[in-house]
């Protein structure tokens, strides 16, 4: 079991995660571009330290036990808004690689990336299906993997489904909207809460270099899931355009790998 463990970005997924973590007894380290998380997270007993995270470098007074933990969480998502990044994420997660590397400690290295690499497959998505990514993020994360992926240490690479929960709550993504397209389209969506489980659940085991997507057991359509997630927080229900021919898709992400190798159970999504 590991003892310690490093988390590289306390965003959405990293901070729930560290905060869990120290309650089950690890040593954990974290890392934020913000003074104020920061100081959140030394409140809550983990070890936070500014670091930012260039294509040339890494600027941040990092301690050496940072890098040196038994298991480093990378969780920085790219910014889906700057095409710029397609190339220079990839660049930037390599260079935290290189960092955990050259102290040479660290057991296993986890990746938050996500199932935007399928693209929009009309098929049920396993970790074998082959990589279509459309959108900047999704292309981002997809060359980001192949440094995983030729790593020298343990690496597991998390394909994250879109994330719901905490302080995003499905209910207020499209509330009061009308005339939306698409409507017959599954979601495929996961909890925060489920991510930090599902790494807390891998973090306990003797684990090797695998992909696992991650993603809940559900998938209604958007023209039921997001009216009910709205009425389910008060809000007006969004309403959706009928279907064509032209927009429907079957489009599932498959969880089977990781509960089959973990027996986790994934919570509803609403």
């Amino acid at each position: 079991m590991h003892k310690s463990v490093s988390i590289i970005g306390c965003g959405f997924v990293g901070q729930p995660l560290a905060l869990q973590l120290v309650k089950e007894g690890y040593k954990v380290y974290g890392t934020s571009t913000t003074h104020e998380k920061i100081e959140r997270l030394w409140e809550n007993k983990v070890e936070a330290y500014h670091l930012e995270v260039n294509e040339e470098e890494l600027i941040g007074n990092i301690p050496q036990d940072v890098w040196e933990a038994d298991a480093v969480v990378i969780t920085i998502p790219p910014n889906r808004r700057n095409p710029a990044d397609v190339a220079s994420y990839p660049k930037r997660i390599k260079r935290v690689l290189e960092k955990i590397a050259d102290h040479g400690k660290t057991k296993t290295v986890f990746f938050t990336s996500s199932t935007g690499v399928y693209g929009d497959q009309n098929e049920l998505l396993t970790e074998e299906s082959v990589l279509q990514p459309k959108r900047i993020t999704a292309k981002a994360c997809a060359l980001a993997e192949q440094y995983f992926l030729s790593f020298s240490t343990t690496a597991i690479i998390l394909r994250l489904s879109g994330l719901i929960g905490g302080e995003r709550p499905a209910g207020r993504f499209l509330a009061g909207k009308s005339n939306i397209p698409n409507g017959g389209i599954p979601v495929n969506l996961v909890l925060v809460e489920d991510v930090v489980g599902v790494i807390s659940n891998l973090l306990k085991r003797k684990n090797r270099s695998e992909i696992y997507n991650i993603c809940a057991d559900e998938h209604p359509s958007r023209s039921v899931f997001y009216p009910q997630a709205a009425i389910k927080l008060g809000l007006e229900p969004p309403s959706f355009l009928p279907d064509t021919a032209e927009t429907m898709t079957k489009k599932q992400v498959s969880n089977k790998k990781i509960k089959e190798y973990t027996g986790y159970n994934f919570q509803a999504i609403f």
